[in-house]
């Protein structure tokens, strides 16, 4: 338990110095010679550097929107036809929703989008973020949050009073993203589903309950309303 000998005594030495120097020692058979190992260093921890990102706004009929958004915006919502988001797309950005999206210098490649729009409530004027999406591959660095520190510029320019989103209740690593930016939770969200079809290709009831999906890795599905409405529980 923690000692290193044994008993309460100090270790007992031998009766005499001949003792000592001409007890027979027990013969050990030799060992076999073995060939030293290569010394390895430890290998240093990688590091995932971020991403140096160009931001650009795309409109609805900019090819790019079913080039480089439409494939990012379904990895959230899977049951999204392409038709389904391309009539999405139109209706949305005519009633004010933009899309940003973030480009790798180096590649050219979409690596992520955010979708937002300005809202006047009674509230205060606030940016609302429909979707915040990462491209898998560029998970962990850093294009989540870059997207979101634009959003919070582009919302103080604006006027806004605050930046706002939805996030699913069981998406914890979503929410330890948001809450490391200083965002904290001021609502709960009710959703009623009503007997309408929705846009051709989808599935309403499929997608009811995935809000806020989004990893460590900054990959996040909130929830848009396509009315610009935003209720709060009485």
């Amino acid at each position: 338990m923690g000692g290193a000998g044994r008993g309460t005594g100090a270790a007992r030495g031998p009766r005499s110095y001949d003792d000592a120097v001409t007890r027979t020692q027990p013969q050990t058979q030799p060992q076999p010679h073995t060939q030293p190992q290569p010394h390895t260093q430890p290998q240093p921890h990688t590091q995932l550097q971020p991403q140096t990102l160009t931001l650009t706004d795309i409109v609805a009929e900019d090819p790019r929107m079913t080039a480089d958004v439409a494939p990012l915006i379904r990895t959230l919502r899977p049951t999204l036809t392409a038709e389904a988001f391309t009539a999405f797309a139109r209706e949305a950005h005519a009633r004010g929703l933009r899309f940003t999206v973030g480009y790798d210098e180096a590649t050219g490649r979409a690596l992520g989008v955010a979708t937002h729009r300005v809202l006047a409530t009674s509230r205060g004027r606030v940016l609302f973020v429909d979707d915040l999406v990462t491209a898998p591959e560029a998970r962990g660095r850093g294009v989540g949050a870059r997207l979101l520190a634009e959003l919070e510029d582009r919302g103080r320019a604006a006027g806004c009073v605050r930046v706002e989103l939805d996030s699913g209740t069981t998406n914890v690593e979503a929410h330890r993203f948001y809450h490391a930016r200083r965002m904290t939770i001021g609502a709960l969200h009710f959703a009623l589903d009503l007997d309408v079809g929705g846009p051709a290709g989808t599935d309403e009831k499929s997608e009811t309950g995935r809000t806020g999906r989004t990893d460590v890795t900054d990959v996040t599905d909130v929830t848009g309303r396509t009315d610009g409405t935003r209720r709060r529980s009485p």
